[in-house]
């Protein structure tokens, strides 16, 4: 009785390490496609979108960073008001960029976004819209 009892307890805690692992494993592959997804974009597949629909390339930084620097065709969309319920002015049909300083906030903006029926794709920081090709420019830009 003892010897089942044990052999029960092990194929237990073994299938709680597979059920933990497999887990594991599928949020690594998510976030790995969602790596890839960001990595297949290009700046000039960004500037595209924002030409076609305004409002599609969101800042979420605070406007005065966004008075600080900028990309070009970027809407200010602070995150605290997208925390607030504020949302981009496009179809939910539209895909919606978004990038920060660091890359902190544009996730987190991203999440609030897709939660709201939203396709975003998270630039990141400024570093990685940077690398993408984007070019900062300076000075205050009016937006809606």
């Amino acid at each position: 009785m003892k010897i089942l009892l044990a052999a029960a307890a092990v194929v237990l805690l073994l299938g709680l390490a597979t059920s933990s692992q497999s887990s594991t494993d599928t949020t690594s592959t998510n976030k790995t496609q969602s790596t890839q997804a960001t990595d297949a974009v290009t700046f000039a597949d960004v500037s595209t979108a924002a030409a076609e629909n305004p409002g599609a390339f969101l800042d979420v930084r605070t406007p005065a960073e966004y008075n600080e620097s900028h990309f070009e065709d970027a809407e200010l969309l602070p995150l605290q008001d997208i925390q607030s319920g504020a949302l981009p002015n496009v179809d939910t049909d539209t895909t919606v960029y978004v990038y920060c300083r660091s890359g902190n906030r544009s996730a987190q903006a991203t999440q609030i976004l897709e939660n709201a029926g939203y396709s975003v794709v998270d630039l990141g920081g400024l570093d990685d819209v940077t690398a993408m090709g984007g070019e900062l420019t300076t000075g205050q830009r009016v937006t809606q």
